[in-house]
């Protein structure tokens, strides 16, 4: 039975652990002591009565043998180092028999998740030996596949509490200055320009949430595709940034203003737009935001698309930092604020629509002039 502690994330895997021919364990690292959760359905096929892969217990060190302590040992080196290791062991059971030749993986997974797989032993007794084989040389890749996606959630989660922190220490610093010019009625249309940022800031959240939800919810929509006019969502992502910020010049000009471009895609791409025009703003210091939409048809190897150029007057984006934007982990070199989740997800749901973007100078030589925003996504007529 799979304990209540597990996280999220690991709950996610534990049905992909059970189709894998191999004994996985997983243990819990708790105030110094380390717990066996899980065991995969192949770990029955492992023929051991040892407490370390029998018990529920926490582990203890006087009633296991030698060898096995070794194991504990290496348990714990990896839960206090959270780090990755193998070791090929003589594996020893009952005190009596010897397996030798067992390889096993061990894996910290945030938060104090250790993960255990016995590679190889001949000890193993599967229905299927050839299918066993095929697992043993295709272990490595799932257990890089392990920790790519527990690196791409640290990332996400890092993307995450940087924005929401950034949003709320802007609010925080505006209730302040409403506080000091409260009992000042000078300061009337300072209260109210205050304000208005607030409400800004809270759109900015809602924004980010929405953003998050989204993130984990891509495989779905990936079924929810059909055919839509651009348009509609683009003068939708228009009117949400005109309400998003009131107390900001905008000019948004659409070119041309009318007119069906289909795409088979789904509402996530008004989700593209909006976060693109987000950061058009977020990311401008002038006094009148400027931002100039193109739509065109294109044609690339007999085949047609619709090309959105997104161009706007804001700080712009070095070319150093072009190539990682879309990654999440740029930091702008003016503000320090990260482009964070919004453009990060932009570029996933792209890729469900076989889309692509990118990113130039609006004018060429100076990429403190602005930014272009390049979408080429897959004519549908």
């Amino acid at each position: 039975m799979i304990s209540n502690q597990l996280s999220v994330k690991i709950q996610d895997l534990l049905s992909l652990f059970d189709t894998i021919y191999l004994p996985i364990y997983l243990y819990r690292y708790d105030k110094g002591k380390i717990f066996l959760i899980y065991r995969n359905n192949f770990t029955n096929d492992f023929h051991a009565s040892d407490p370390i892969l029998e018990s529920h217990r926490e582990l203890n060190t006087k009633q296991l043998h030698i060898t096995n302590k070794e194991i504990i040992n290496d348990l714990y080196r990896c839960a206090n180092q959270k780090t990755q290791f193998s070791r090929e062991y003589d594996f020893t059971m009952n005190n009596k028999t010897m397996y030798p030749e067992a390889i096993i993986d061990f894996c910290y997974l945030h938060p104090d998740i250790i993960i255990l797989i016995i590679q190889k032993s001949i000890s193993f007794k599967y229905s299927n030996p050839s299918i066993a084989m095929k697992e043993n040389l295709n272990l490595k890749k799932r257990i890089r596949f392990y920790r790519n996606s527990y690196n791409r959630m640290k990332i996400f989660k890092d993307l995450f509490t940087h924005d929401i922190n950034n949003i709320i220490n802007n609010i925080k610093m505006a209730v302040q200055l409403v506080n000091f010019y409260l009992n000042n009625k000078k300061k009337i249309d300072d209260i109210k320009n205050i304000c208005l940022s607030i409400s800004e800031q809270i759109t900015r959240g809602e924004k980010l949430i929405k953003n998050v939800i989204v993130q984990t919810q891509l495989k779905e929509y990936k079924k929810k595709q059909k055919k839509i006019n651009l348009y509609n969502y683009l003068i939708n992502a228009i009117n949400y940034i005109y309400k998003s910020f009131i107390n900001r010049d905008i000019n948004i000009a659409l070119s041309p203003e009318s007119g069906d471009l289909f795409i088979k895609a789904n509402e996530l791409i008004q989700d593209v737009f909006e976060n693109i025009l987000l950061n058009a703003v977020k990311f401008n210091d002038k006094n009148t935001v400027e931002i100039h939409i193109l739509t065109e048809k294109i044609k690339k190897k007999n085949r047609l698309f619709i090309e959105i150029q997104f161009i706007d007057n804001g700080i712009g984006i070095p070319e150093r930092l072009k190539g990682k934007i879309f990654s999440g982990r740029h930091k702008s070199n003016q503000e320090q604020m990260g482009l964070g989740i919004g453009l990060n997800l932009v570029q996933k749901i792209l890729e469900l629509f076989d889309a692509t973007i990118r990113v130039e100078n609006r004018i060429k030589e100076d990429y403190q002039k602005g930014s272009k925003f390049i979408l080429t996504i897959p004519s549908y007529e």
